[in-house]
């Protein structure tokens, strides 16, 4: 994992009850502590240029052309390519971006300022102002983009992209939007809220005399701001569209050294940067708790840009881009604090359950475990529960980064594997990091997580794996990187494999993707990604692979699956494997051999249709054609190629293939 921050921000008081106080008895109050750990995420995309704003995985910024004039500009941060947006002679300042749409304002003349976005669809430029003005700040939600005249009168204006139409709204000061909905600072420094939709305003945030809002962000919900009193400062929050229930002061009122106007709201987590004895911190807020942490200790180089929903975008120590999500963790305490000795349990988290099967689910429904019918031939306690051992809880290999804590799962004598999933929903993971998600279990031998399994369904980012032992468990991220694949076609196909540990370098930090592939480690790859264990028995059926080659366990376990055959009494696992071995294993693997064999020569003329066709072996033309036919294997413009050595590479996309079909994803 990368490094990794940790500091303790509250002692709350939580009642827990048995349903209702016991008679003789008074409620049970137990203490709960709450950390924040943080999984950092890091690319190998440099910021530049300045007024940098970034959403997601892109970042929009103006930075001077090979002439010296100042352009707008796009970059995908994860990986790297930059995208010049305009190339026109006049001033352009303010880029904002979300979702698809970049905007900024470019100066006409000396009082005249239009505002332009930009689709990264349709990579279309439109100027969105129809009336003109000296218009600034503008900002988008991706759907609206709304403005003000610094000029005249401070008018306000909005923008819809779906209809191309633009309207006045009233007066204000730097809007801001999102979800359909412009925040601003009203004509008494304090907020308001316009509804695009309603025409509704409803006012925020009323200030006293002295008191101003100075720098603020919005997500459509909450907002947080710095709010001046006097020569004092303090940060604050509220919820934008129930301002009844009141603001919260983030920080005290403190006269600061300096004061950074960078304040950015996420999906769960809102962040600035404070001054902390003379130097930059990152603070964040989780914004339904409205628990402070701190993001990134005091450094001279502290940057922050903006989120990807709850992670925040920061500066990495070599001054690249790196993605920072925090992970929330309450540690209950084990003691009451008042009568009674008995420890309380939520019922939530435990249960009996009998042989008629059940659920039960901890942490709000982010972690639960489905049990079958007959998994239990008697009723059964089954707990969820969160650890808080020290050893389970860091992770090892160092690639490892939690998304969720470490829970520890219990149950006696399953005849049947129960189903574990752990939800992230509320961790908004990084697209590209999706499915290297899995879930790990703790090793208590190794004292290493060791890799369970995961399906991942990135609609609503769920995780599960059937499991068969007690133990620790928790989702992680498997972050593992080659230096020699950057940019390569092959490069994210591989780094999902690594992540699940399918595929491996063949050194610690090199893949070479377009080396010819073993037999050995092609059959390695393929039990792999079937979920097979390798067999320890030290059988060798093969007697060029016996006991001692690396690959032994990997062919023994496919031998026995029925998916390699040899030649006779031997497998040649040092041998370059051919394209058509491969897809005569792909077949074997799926079980769907007797299909292959079952098609007939029209069949066969249907699905091999490749220039170099008559270049399959006949015993191999079943296993191609079904191949081809399942899109398990493609061919390219030199044809089908099944005498050719298989690269790393391409056996990389076939096993991904494997899995979408096993629908092991």
């Amino acid at each position: 994992m990368g490094k990794s921050l940790k500091r303790l921000i509250c002692l709350g008081l939580a009642c827990l009850l048995y349903g209702t106080s016991l008679e003789g008895w008074p409620p049970i109050v137990a203490h709960a502590s709450v950390s924040y750990t943080f999984s950092d995420t890091p690319t190998d995309v440099m910021p530049e240029g300045g007024d940098i704003t970034v959403s997601g995985n892109y970042m929009a910024f103006a930075d001077n052309d090979d002439k010296g004039i100042k352009q707008i500009y796009m970059k995908d941060v994860t990986t790297g390519v930059k995208t010049q947006i305009t190339n026109t002679t006049d001033r352009k300042v303010n880029p904002s971006m979300k979702g698809n749409l970049v905007v900024w304002s470019s100066n006409v003349s000396s009082f005249k300022m239009d505002v332009y976005s930009y689709n990264l669809t349709s990579k279309q430029i439109t100027k969105v102002n129809s009336q003109p003005g000296y218009f600034l700040q503008a900002s988008t939600d991706g759907t609206y983009v709304v403005w003000y005249d610094g000029v005249n009168e401070n008018q306000m204006y909005v923008y819809d992209s779906a209809t191309g139409v633009d309207k006045l709204i009233g007066k204000g000061r730097i809007p801001k939007v999102a979800d359909g909905k412009v925040l601003y600072k009203n004509s008494n420094d304090g907020l308001s809220l316009y509804d695009i939709k309603s025409g509704v305003v409803t006012n925020v945030v009323d200030l006293s005399y002295g008191e101003y809002v100075l720098e603020f962000d919005f997500n459509g919900t909450y907002a947080v701001w710095l709010q001046h009193v006097g020569d004092l400062s303090k940060y604050v929050m509220i919820n934008a569209i129930e301002p009844v229930s009141g603001a919260k002061d983030l920080t005290p009122a403190i006269l600061r050294a300096r004061e950074y106007l960078s304040v950015k709201v996420g999906n769960g987590t809102a962040a600035w940067i404070d001054d902390q004895n003379g130097q930059p911190a990152i603070e964040g807020v989780n914004l339904q708790t409205k628990e402070t942490f701190e993001l990134a200790p005091p450094s001279t180089t502290n940057m922050f840009y903006g989120f990807n929903g709850s992670q925040s975008i920061i500066k990495g120590s070599n001054g690249a881009f790196v993605y920072r999500l925090p992970v929330r963790i309450e540690t209950p305490d084990t003691q009451p604090t008042q009568y009674g000795s008995a420890p309380v349990i939520s019922e939530e988290a435990r249960k009996q359950i009998g042989p008629e099967g059940g659920e039960l689910s901890a942490d709000h429904g982010n972690v639960s475990l489905k049990v079958d019918k007959d998994t239990f031939t008697d009723n059964t306690w089954v707990e969820i529960k969160q650890t808080t051992d020290k050893a389970a809880i860091a992770t090892s290999p160092s690639s490892l980064k939690p998304v969720s804590a470490a829970w520890s799962i219990s149950f006696k004598n399953a005849i049947k594997p129960l189903a574990l999933n752990f939800s992230c929903k509320d961790r908004e993971v990084a697209p590209q990091q999706m499915l290297k998600m899995g879930i790990y279990h703790y090793d208590e031998v190794l004292k290493e997580w060791v890799y369970s399994g995961g399906t991942v369904n990135s609609n609503d980012c769920n995780v599960g794996t059937p499991i068969t032992q007690e133990g620790t468990y928790s989702l992680m991220i498997n972050d593992v990187r080659f230096t020699d694949i950057k940019g390569h076609w092959a490069q994210q196909p591989i780094e999902i494999l690594a992540s699940r540990w399918i595929v491996n370098g063949m050194e610690t930090t090199n893949f070479v993707p377009d080396a010819s592939l073993t037999r050995g480690q092609f059959t390695k790859m393929l039990v792999g990604a079937l979920g097979l264990k390798e067999d320890l028995s030290g059988k060798a059926t093969f007697k060029d692979v016996g006991a001692a080659h690396w690959s032994a366990g990997w062919v023994e376990a496919a031998y026995k699956a029925g998916i390699i055959q040899g030649d006779g009494d031997v497998f040649g696992p040092d041998q370059s494997i051919t394209r058509e071995q491969m897809m005569a294993m792909l077949v074997r693997a799926l079980g769907i051999e007797q299909q292959a064999k079952s098609m007939s020569p029209s069949d066969l003329s249907k699905a091999l249709t490749y220039k170099d066709a008559d270049k399959v072996s006949e015993w191999a033309k079943p296993y191609a054609a079904l191949a081809v036919q399942q899109k398990l294997i493609e061919g390219d413009s030199e044809g089908l190629r099944p005498s050719d050595a298989s690269t790393r590479a391409q056996a990389a996309i076939v096993m991904l293939r494997i899995l979408e079909h096993l629908h092991k994803l």
